[in-house]
């Protein structure tokens, strides 16, 4: 199984294994561990527990819980600390637009609380991420009909991975 450094929960070597479910989120991880400042990243559990974020969005009808993939933690030059969400999520499931919709209302609700909320799409063979702390990414995404569309669009931009 690949091990990966930096984890907040990591082993005595400072490394933390982990077999993705998809092939590019590992290409997200790699991506953001690369950032300038990066101290550390945390795997946010897919399960309702206590240690896991949990926006909610609205389904239709119901009200569900959405857990981002990533939560990465960098240190600025002034030495703090900021935390930043990074949601990779396939915009072929359902329900996609629904969590976009989800995290953006999560981020307006919570300015200054996170330094970035991005949310992560592979598209064909490009990865495109949408800002959703920036206020016409956020209004895009809330009347968006689709996914795809939000990403490909002038509300998403290329992300290297």
């Amino acid at each position: 199984m690949p091990r990966f450094e930096k984890y907040l929960l990591c082993d005595r070597d400072g490394a933390f294994p982990i077999d993705f479910g998809s092939s590019w989120e590992e290409k997200v991880l790699l991506a953001e561990l690369q950032r300038e400042g990066n101290v550390a990243w945390y795997r946010n559990p897919d399960r309702a527990a206590q240690e896991s974020l949990g926006v909610t969005y609205e389904d239709g009808d119901e009200m569900k819980i959405v857990r981002p993939g990533f939560i990465f933690f960098s240190k600025l030059a002034d030495g703090s600390v900021v935390a930043d969400i990074v949601d990779p999520h396939g915009i072929q499931f359902a329900d996609a637009l629904p969590k976009l919709k989800g995290l953006a209302r999560y981020a307006e609700a919570n300015p200054g609380t996170y330094r970035r909320i991005e949310a992560v799409a592979k598209i064909d063979e490009q990865y495109r991420v949408l800002d959703l702390l920036n206020a016409e990414v956020r209004t895009a995404a809330l009347a968006a009909t689709l996914a795809k569309a939000l990403y490909t669009r002038s509300a998403g931009r290329d992300y290297a991975a």
